[in-house]
């Protein structure tokens, strides 16, 4: 059986470790993208029908496939609004906002309970904005709701064994310690990632976080 949550953890390793049908779903998915935030949507989109009526250039079409994406999120439409999200992507993969389209898109699975589509738009968020602390804890709090979260613990305790300069296993190694209240081991983990990555501001956000739940 493929290991499938070899998919699900954002780190250099993951196109090695994919498999081969966790990544024919992902290609039907991503086919042509290449990073962008979730968006909320109000109808589905016709086939080929990805710009909008009105907005001629591509980034207003991302843009407004962004916001109508998002109003169908607070409707409580997810899948049309994931639909969204995957157009605006497409039509602006490349630039500073497909960080957030693709939140948005792992928010829109998240909430359909599609898990591992989560985690991985959660990663393409991350391969463009990597110091964004909001992605990590959302790929975290989508292994708390698939009951992942020990799974996602032994495979990144395996990366970090084989890869210790890999900072970003260590920093979610250190949210799900945390999550889990092992303070000790979050402050290691969060000691490890500091001395790969002395400049990041995700640091001061996690030893917060491990401060509160200290007391």
């Amino acid at each position: 059986m493929p290991n499938l949550f070899a998919t699900l953890i954002p780190n250099r390793a993951f196109l090695q470790k994919i498999s081969m049908l966790a990544l024919t779903g992902l290609i039907s998915v991503f086919v042509g993208l290449f990073v962008t935030q979730p968006v909320f949507a109000q109808s589905k989109l016709l086939p080929g029908k990805v710009a909008v009526e009105g907005y001629p250039n591509i980034l207003d079409n991302a843009i407004e496939h962004n916001r109508q994406g998002t109003s169908l999120m607070k409707l409580e439409r997810f899948l049309e609004a994931a639909e969204h999200f995957q157009a605006a992507i497409k039509l602006n993969p490349y630039s500073a906002m497909a960080a957030p389209l693709y939140n948005n898109l792992g928010i829109a699975y998240f909430r359909l309970g599609y898990y591992p589509l989560a985690v991985a738009s959660f990663q393409y968020a991350l391969r463009i904005q990597p110091d964004f602390n909001a992605y990590y804890q959302n790929i975290i709090d989508s292994y708390i709701k698939s009951n992942a979260l020990a799974d996602a613990q032994a495979e990144l305790q395996e990366i970090v064994a084989e890869n210790p300069e890999d900072a970003e296993a260590y920093y979610l190694l250190a949210l799900i310690y945390q999550e889990r209240d092992e303070i000790e081991l979050a402050d290691l983990c969060l000691a490890e990632f500091r001395k790969l990555k002395p400049h990041s501001a995700l640091s001061n956000s996690l030893e917060q976080k491990i401060k509160r739940n200290r007391k």
